[in-house]
């Protein structure tokens, strides 16, 4: 509930600021791993539940349509997501995909990344805090309802999405968070099945959401672009 409640609430402040605008004004989506991918599903299940019904609604029907017809030319951009959704996670996955900041420190150039340890003396508190993370994520896993039962959906709603079809895809084949293989058989799907524009910028380097930070100048002019 509290999902679609924020949902709501970004379409609603986007419609505000779209009504003033030129009809040539696209809207622009940028997302960071499956935070946002969730929230976009569930952004795009409330402009297509209000197209449909939109009474007791907080869009109007003029807002929904504002909106979708800008998505028609407008592009999201995927940070690092969507991730194909395991249950189990391996504790060095982990660990390499969020690096503690006390603990490790990277220093990247724009062909490869080294992470440094901290002295023996802190790995027993790294192995803590990774085995900390471990433990949430599998508590949230098993608790939070829409996990279990919605993965599927969940990636099939990034498989066949129509509400835009202009989607770049940042990612990493190091990021083992996010499967860089999946996310290329989504983006292939997309473009054969969907009809779906899609552009990838791949490296080979980096984190769970770090490209931006590793790779700034590649970063913004694959913005630009």
């Amino acid at each position: 509930a509290s999902l679609r409640s924020q949902a709501r609430q970004v379409w609603s402040e986007t419609a505000k600021l779209l009504r003033p605008t030129a009809p040539s004004t696209p809207v622009v989506m940028h997302l960071f791993s499956n935070g946002g991918a969730f929230l976009l599903e569930e952004m795009e299940r409330v402009l297509l539940e209000e197209d449909r019904n939109h009474q007791g609604t907080r869009l109007s029907q003029d807002d929904v349509q504002l909106i979708r017809s800008r998505l028609k030319f407008g592009y999201q951009m995927f940070d690092s997501c969507p991730c194909y959704i395991r249950m189990a996670w391996d504790t060095t996955d982990l660990s390499k995909s969020f690096p503690h900041p006390a603990w490790t420190s990277t220093t990247a150039s724009s062909t490869t990344t080294t992470t440094e340890s901290t002295p023996p003396s802190g790995s027993w508190r790294q192995g803590l805090y990774t085995w900390g993370a471990a433990c949430a994520l599998t508590t949230w896993s098993l608790f939070t309802p829409w996990s279990l039962g919605h993965a599927h959906s969940f990636w099939n709603a990034m498989l066949d999405s129509r509400v835009c079809l202009h989607n770049v895809y940042l990612y990493t084949t190091t990021d083992l968070a996010t499967d860089a293989t999946q996310l290329e058989r989504l983006m292939e799907h997309r473009q054969n099945e969907v009809g779906a524009n899609c552009r990838s910028y791949k490296f080979d380097d980096s984190n769970h959401c770090r490209l931006d930070s590793d790779h700034p100048e590649l970063y913004q002019n694959a913005i630009q672009e």
